[in-house]
């Protein structure tokens, strides 16, 4: 009776830990990443030393005569909708304190370039506290489910320094690593395990059971 109930124990802890051993992880790069600059805060874009920058480091900040966003595209083409979570990475390149203040994150569908209108664009999923980190990570795994399943072909993430700073020099900010600058931003995505057929599940429960066994008689 002993044996097989250990026999059963064995076969089921198989079928539920070697699908776990096989999930695939990879990272998605961005197609394009860079900073929206407003400099006439809070007039959005009256053409006042308004521009978009996609070379260089995308950076955040936010003052009262202006303010920037760093933002960041992703492809959703090589991601499968059953995939199991994704996570938005950031390698800090430079920032300015006083510490800490709080970067907001907002995501939207993208459309695979930067336009003035990403400035404002995006919804707030969630916020980091920063303290002078030099990387940051955030699970977004609801919003690229949501992206995948209404049919978009790109995500955006809206990176935003949330309070505001009196313009004066040596203000707060930070920039990210990008493109251009190396390491970039990532999502790092954890897919669905392969399928494994039956004989797998069966071949490797035996082989427990057998070495269970074994190291008993011993």
């Amino acid at each position: 009776m002993n044996s097989r109930i250990l026999n059963i124990a064995v076969l089921f802890c198989s079928l539920i830990f070697l699908p776990i051993l096989h999930a695939q992880a990879f990272d998605v790069s961005p197609v394009v990443d860079g900073t929206v600059f407003d400099g006439k805060y809070p007039n959005l874009f009256d053409g006042q030393g308004d521009y978009i920058n996609s070379t260089g480091y995308p950076q955040a900040m936010n003052m009262n005569g202006s303010a920037s966003r760093a933002l960041f595209e992703f492809p959703l083409s090589s991601i499968e909708n059953s995939f199991i979570a994704a996570s938005l990475n950031l390698t800090v390149e430079e920032c300015l304190g006083p510490f800490p203040y709080t970067l907001g994150i907002y995501s939207y569908a993208g459309d695979g370039y930067l336009d003035f209108d990403d400035y404002a664009r995006g919804n707030i999923i969630g916020s980091i506290t920063f303290n002078d980190q030099s990387t940051l990570n955030y699970d977004v795994t609801s919003v690229v489910h949501d992206l995948i399943s209404s049919g978009k072909s790109y995500v955006g993430f809206n990176i935003r320094k949330e309070e505001q700073d009196i313009l004066a020099p040596g203000q707060p900010f930070v920039a990210f690593r990008s493109l251009e600058y190396p390491p970039s931003a990532y999502l790092s995505v954890k897919a669905t395990p392969e399928p494994i057929s039956s004989a797998l599940f069966l071949l490797g429960s035996g082989a427990l059971a057998i070495g269970v066994r074994l190291k008993k008689k011993v």
